[in-house]
């Protein structure tokens, strides 16, 4: 086995991790820590960069890792935090993120870009960052690391000491839902610095960066998520306004989607401020338009639930015709959509705006609008390889919304619906 593993660091490194994990497996069983603890060292060595021969590192520098290695070195680290080796499995994670981003994970920046924006990652790689350090931070908290140590990891991943003009916040994909919260390593960051009462040192760090153009964009989102989190409303109208304002000047939807990582928490909140429902029509819009312009395949998502979560605000502040607008807006959007799915995909995604229409305004105690819009559901023509439509799942709001109704109103809406 010993003659196996000499050949394997030589030849093929990746069977020597494997042997040494079996190896640890059988130390583990034995209830020999100290030695399982070598050979997870000894894993991690074979898992991180190595220098050409002949090359230094300088004091102070995190060699990049792969995305692969990561997802190997947050795995390691796990092993090691059950096992109560806590510095090996902060070191571990230290190795793989506070260098920089992984190697693989970095979109392709948009050359007509005229602010010189930092290039954004892939949602993938945001995912599986957030998933391992959310992994991680409740083993640590068991195994009694403290806040202080987590915060740490945070901020030098997000903030790394070798990169100190760079910030990555690392921001996960916007999902379908209207009620969304966005998720981000950043953010996860904040809410470290307020358990280890470190805001005003994470402050003092994202403010220091505003001053490079490259990373102004997410030092205020940060910024914001901060205020946010600490109830200073002054700071947060004050990065949202320059968000509205830098979306004014900059249409790339990599900005937008970094704004909503802010707008979207904001609008939340039950004094939300004015600014952030600007900023949320002001995304809306211009997603429209970028929608209806563009050519290609391109995604409902996350424009259908943006203008959703903004049609429930006008219906919320008692402005039903601009709800109604916008939702017309989607429906008519949906014909914009290509994809390979299919030609009569457009067609498809109409009939689930409109039923999302008619839940919209059931919410708002519109029924007979919402019977209308759903009539506009059931009749649309597509496809039979599209599943047809389910009242008891995609009209869920609306029955709620009947079977509220006194008898006699639910009758009279019926027949009118039923019998035309």
């Amino acid at each position: 086995a010993t003659r196996a593993l000499d050949a394997s660091l030589q030849e093929q490194p990746h069977y020597a991790i494997t042997i040494l994990r079996e190896w640890e497996q059988l130390a583990l069983a034995a209830g020999d820590i100290p030695k399982a603890e070598m050979l997870w060292t000894g894993m991690l060595e074979q898992v991180i960069p190595k220098p050409d021969k002949g090359r230094k590192i300088a004091a102070g520098i995190v060699p990049l890792v792969a995305l692969n290695q990561f997802q190997e070195m947050a795995t390691l680290s796990r092993l090691a935090a059950k096992q109560g080796l806590i510095e090996l499995s902060l070191r571990a994670i230290v190795q793989a993120l506070h260098g920089g981003p992984p190697l693989d994970s970095m979109r392709e920046s948009d050359q007509t870009n005229p602010f010189g924006q930092q290039a954004d990652f892939n949602s993938h790689a945001a995912s599986e960052i957030l998933k391992g350090l959310n992994l991680l931070e409740p083993i640590w908290r068991s195994k009694g690391v403290s806040e202080e140590q987590i915060y740490e990891i945070y901020r030098g991943t997000v903030l790394p000491d070798s990169r100190p003009r760079e910030i990555f916040i690392y921001t996960s994909s916007l999902d379908n839902s209207p009620d969304q919260r966005p998720q981000s390593v950043g953010a996860q960051l904040v809410e470290a610095a307020i358990r280890a009462r470190k805001s005003d040192e994470l402050k003092l760090l994202a403010t220091q960066r505003l001053q490079q153009p490259i990373v102004e964009l997410p030092s205020r989102v940060l910024l914001g998520q901060l205020a946010l989190a600490t109830n200073d409303r002054a700071a947060l109208i004050e990065q949202l306004t320059f968000l509205s304002e830098r979306l004014r000047l900059d249409s790339l939807e990599q900005t937008a989607e970094l704004a909503c990582h802010l707008m979207l928490p904001a609008m939340q909140l039950e004094d939300r401020p004015p600014i952030a429902t600007e900023l949320l029509a002001q995304i809306v819009d211009q997603w429209h338009r970028s929608t209806l312009t563009r050519r290609g395949n391109h995604s409902s998502e996350p424009i259908t639930s943006l203008t959703l979560r903004l049609s429930r605000h006008y219906f919320q502040i008692g402005k039903p015709e601009e709800a109604t607008k916008l939702l017309e807006s989607l429906v008519f959007l949906q014909g914009s959509i290509r994809s390979s799915r299919g030609s009569d995909y457009a067609a498809y995604q109409r009939r689930v705006a409109c039923t999302q229409m008619a839940d919209e305004f059931a919410r708002a105690g519109m029924m007979f609008e919402a019977m209308k819009m759903l009539g506009r559901s059931v009749d649309a023509v597509v496809s039979r390889d599209s599943h047809g439509f389910r009242i008891s799942q995609d009209g869920s709001t609306v029955l709620n919304g009947l079977m509220a109704l006194k008898v006699a109103e639910r009758y009279d809406l019926l027949k009118a619906w039923t019998l035309p």
